[in-house]
């Protein structure tokens, strides 16, 4: 539970400074005129972050998020997410002196990275939001394989087979939706329910 909960702060945290750091780069970009490449590069990487996290946030209060194992143990990638970004946000913000400037009308802002400094800090972000995004993409197969297996035992739980079809005809884009597992991993639908075809003498 408390990894549950480290998980979702530094989610939140994530998603927050994201949105800071989008916007303090939107500044730079109409104040600093060469660097404005730079500066929409780290933004855009800075947004698709951001979306990912947005995305583990969803799926961790949705109905699942109890079960969602796989997000739990992202909380390294996640927490070092929100580390990156805090550190940029802080070397982003200008000084007190330069805020001064600005009240008074004169340009004060000057990016803070070079050409080398922006590469790094690109893939690192990169990193980030592809490992979050690979967990999450686990998630979602393991939510599918639980779905998966409530059909079958609400089907198996049938004994009647007006009520057995309309289960699965209710279901049947949902399952045939999904890919169709390995042969020895979960096994199919109609595999599953065989036996209760032949029990009660259903045709099959």
């Amino acid at each position: 539970m408390a990894e549950a909960f480290g998980l979702a702060v530094n989610i939140a945290t994530v998603v927050e400074l994201s949105a800071k750091i989008a916007s303090i780069c939107l500044q730079y970009s109409k104040d600093v005129k060469n660097a404005r490449e730079e500066i929409a590069r780290v933004k855009e990487e800075t947004l698709s972050l951001k979306a990912v996290a947005e995305s583990a946030s969803e799926l961790l209060e949705g109905p699942h998020g109890a079960a969602l194992k796989a997000s739990q143990k992202l909380t390294g990638a996640v927490e070092g997410a929100a580390l990156r970004l805090k550190a940029l946000d802080a070397e982003l913000h200008p000084s007190s002196t330069r805020k001064a400037m600005r009240r008074f009308g004169v340009r004060a802002l000057k990016w803070p990275f070079q050409s080398n400094d922006v590469e790094k800090l690109v893939r690192d972000i990169m990193r980030y939001t592809q490992m979050i995004s690979m967990g999450l993409q686990i998630d979602n197969t393991y939510v599918n394989q639980i779905m998966f297996y409530a059909i079958v035992v609400m089907c198996l739980s049938i004994y009647d087979a007006e009520q057995y079809y309309s289960v699965l005809n209710r279901n049947s884009y949902w399952i045939n939706s999904q890919p169709s597992p390995r042969p020895h991993s979960t096994p199919t639908l109609r595999s599953i329910t065989r036996p209760v075809y032949q029990v009660q003498g259903w045709n099959s």
